[in-house]
């Protein structure tokens, strides 16, 4: 996989057709034949432009998600899917691969509209580095998620829909890109019919050398005596990373309204990384108390990660029910080796060995139905999701000079952590004259397992309930209100109640006693196109209890114990507004903007009342120019100012990309594409309380150059206006 999700920055357009179901066909429509709606090549709707963006018309009434064109991109071959979310309205990712929706962190993932091994918990973020995005065909963004999703996730739900196709004659593409710093990428994908069934394969390698720098300055308050300790430290790291991907479905019409289909996905990634850094601590009289060097060697394997997926549907005239199963499995291992060498206090130099093990077991199983019955649409359905994870952590002191080795006691432990989610839904949607309402709740009751403790249920049983309404106005604007209750789950590692040693001056501990958060989102939304303009508003508020907040310790000078606990409540209100006007024929421009408010209120060490509040806009840009039909010239910038976490207040992110994509033959495409070629990406946070003030600082090497070049294998075009990899066709 290797896209990028073209120059995305957009509102768009309003389909009348009903919703494409999470995976598989679009829902047959009233006025089509049998013979047509499940024939192996249905008539084809014409393709979208690069810079579409559409806003999703279903059952319920207009644009109960927003819909981004991936495929379009001309700089899809060199970015990861972090990479290409980054360029999706309202969406931003980190440099260490976490996602935020509108400045907030709790979002839900999903393939295909289905739970993921590989995005669970502490998974997510190295699975959105290590996956390519060129498999994607869209991406789906659901602000205010309807019941049939699982209710975790109260930030919104992100659903990644990959590339499928009806189409049986032999079809593939390869791909080679070469890129600064020794990058490279090479891809091939195919698909056709064997033995009547329809095949797809993908397979992917990629190399890249990533680096930061990293700046930590922190004061620290001694509560007894009112002295004052000053930390800093100095990073530099460099890293070799080696990525693989490999993957396969198989799909069989049993009838002409019945299809199976059977997939599995292999992937691993491999790292070897320096860091080196310098730590001083100084008295508040200006005394050095401490300056040490650390080197460190880190190694991780993450080997034969996989998933198995099997999918029943059926799509009749008026109905149509899905079955669905996935189990997978994912696994880590990292080695560290540090040597510390001491200018200040004179001591003997001595290793660090760090052991970080990590393994999952993921199974979902679920069902969905939905039924068409006059001016009435019903849905109904439920899942069923089992997680198991194990971590074992262990730590060694090892002498230079003797390589005698001592365990490190205060650091070994082992946690065990198992969950189970069962969940049922129903939702309708009815016409009113002019009124399109929607009513659903979702049911979920969850149970866990932590270490030797017995199972448990995960907070109480909720019904979490959902409402929408929209209508078309005569001057072609709509209009639509929606209102959903989710709940934010801890991930297994914040209910750890072993202490994590990160490095000498921050350790972590989780918290077994933590609650989900529960969220209530409300949002009222404009839309309208015509004369080559599109416009969406949407005014937005959310309101969470419960909230997790890391609470912060000073259990020695300058070292801090940072644990999680449901200690405030949150809010946040805006204005999420995007556009896209035509300027000139293939030529466009898109903008996209969200300012809001986030508030966070919660208990000092002390007991005290406490409040973060912040004005956090951001802004992305794109342009698409369509020179001839051979040469096509894309860019996007984003800028995003600060969001509130339960850590602190996380700093401005700043990213820009420009591509240009020449078709040499009808099957061969060059495209050079420049990644944040102006700057470093730069994140800083900043943390703040009773004991402690703390500045982070970290410059992220992500600027790249890359040459790519796309092969059309079989019945496959790779660039023109009939072309299979330049831009998809429309799937609802």
């Amino acid at each position: 996989m290797s896209a990028a999700i073209v120059s995305l920055i957009a509102m768009a357009t309003l389909s009348d057709a009903p919703p494409l179901p999470e995976t598989g066909r679009p829902l047959p429509q009233k006025d089509t034949p049998a013979e047509v709606q499940g024939s192996a090549n249905p008539p084809q709707p014409p393709v979208e432009q690069a810079n579409d963006i559409v806003v999703t018309a279903t059952r319920s009434g207009p644009s109960d998600r927003v819909t981004y064109n991936v495929q379009a991109a001309t700089s899809n071959a060199t970015v990861t899917v972090a990479d290409a979310l980054n360029r999706v309205p309202s969406v931003s990712v980190d440099p260490d691969g976490k996602v935020a929706l509108r400045g907030q962190e709790d979002v839900t993932i999903l393939i295909d509209g289905k739970l993921a091994t590989s995005l669970q918990g502490d998974e997510q973020a190295v699975a959105l580095q290590s996956m390519s995005a060129d498999q994607l065909e869209r991406v789906e963004v659901y602000t205010t998620p309807p019941v049939q999703f699982t209710s975790n996730g109260g930030g919104g739900v992100i659903n990644l829909v990959t590339r499928k196709t009806r189409d049986t004659r032999p079809k593939g593409s390869a791909l080679a890109a070469v890129g600064s710093s020794r990058r490279y990428k090479v891809s091939l994908s195919g698909s056709g019919q064997l033995s009547g069934a329809r095949v797809e394969g993908n397979a992917g390698y990629r190399r890249d050398y990533p680096g930061s720098i990293n700046g930590t300055d922190r004061i620290t308050t001694d509560p007894d005596t009112g002295e004052t300790t000053r930390l800093t430290i100095a990073r530099n790291n460099r890293c070799a990373q080696k990525r693989w991907d490999l993957g396969g479905s198989a799909s069989a019409d049993l009838s002409s309204i019945d299809t199976v289909t059977l997939g599995g996905t292999m992937w691993g990634r491999r790292g070897d990384c320096q860091s080196d850094a310098r730590q001083q601590q100084f008295a508040q009289s200006g005394i050095t108390l401490l300056d040490l060097m650390r080197t460190a060697l880190r190694s991780y394997d993450r080997r034969y990660d996989a998933e198995a997926t099997a999918r029943y549907a059926h799509n009749g005239k008026k109905d149509s029910l899905s079955l669905n199963a996935s189990i997978g499995k994912t696994s880590f291992d990292g080695f560290d080796f540090v040597l510390n060498q001491f200018s200040v206090p004179v001591r003997s130099d001595y290793i660090d060995y760090l052991i970080e093990r990590r393994d999952n077991r993921f199974l979902t199983l679920g069902t969905d139905y939905q039924r068409k019955a006059g001016r009435l649409n019903l849905a109904m359905g439920g899942q069923f999701e089992r997680l198991d994870q194990a971590y074992e952590n262990s730590a060694f002191l090892i002498d230079p000079d003797t390589d005698v080795t001592t365990e490190n006691g205060d650091f070994v432990s082992s946690f065990a952590y198992k969950r189970a989610i069962l969940g049922l839904y129903a939702k309708s949607d009815l016409r009113l004259g002019g009124v399109l309402l929607g009513v659903g709740v979702r049911y979920e009751h969850a149970r866990q397992k932590i270490g030797e403790r017995s199972w448990m249920s995960q907070g109480p049983d909720r019904f979490n309930p959902s409402f929408s309404a929209a209508l078309k106005t005569r001057s072609g604007a709509n209009v639509r209100f929606d209102y959903a209750r989710r709940i934010q789950r801890p991930v297994p590692t914040d209910l750890n109640p072993a202490i994590i040693f990160g490095n000498l001056f921050n350790l972590y501990q989780g918290n077994p006693d933590l609650k989900p958060e529960v969220i209530d989102l409300l949002e009222l939304g404009l839309s309208k196109e015509g004369g080559g303009q599109q416009f969406s508003g949407k005014l937005f508020y959310r309101d969470t209890a419960g909230y997790i907040v890391d609470r912060l310790d000073l259990i020695q000078s300058s070292v801090l114990l940072a644990t999680k606990v449901n200690s405030g409540s949150a809010k946040s209100y805006g204005l999420d507004v995007s556009g896209k006007h035509a300027i000139a024929q293939g030529f466009s421009v898109s903008l996209s903007s969200v300012l809001a408010i986030m508030q966070v209120n919660y208990t000092g060490l002390f007991g005290d009342p406490q409040q973060d509040r912040i004005f956090a806009p951001s802004v992305k840009v794109g342009a698409d120019y369509r020179v001839t039909d051979d040469d096509q010239i894309q860019a996007n910038f984003e800028a995003s100012n600060r969001i509130l976490t339960g850590q602190g207040i996380k700093g401005s992110l700043l990213t820009t990309n420009l591509s240009y994509q020449r078709r040499l033959s009808s099957r061969i495409a060059a495209n050079v594409t420049f990644n944040n070629p102006f700057r470093w990406q730069n994140v800083k946070t900043r943390t703040k309380n009773e004991l402690v003030q703390e500045i982070g600082d970290r410059r992220v090497r992500d600027s790249s150059v890359f040459l790519v070049f796309r092969f059309g294998l079989g019945a496959t075009k790779v660039a023109g206006s009939d072309a299979d990899l330049a831009a998809p066709v429309r799937n609802f």
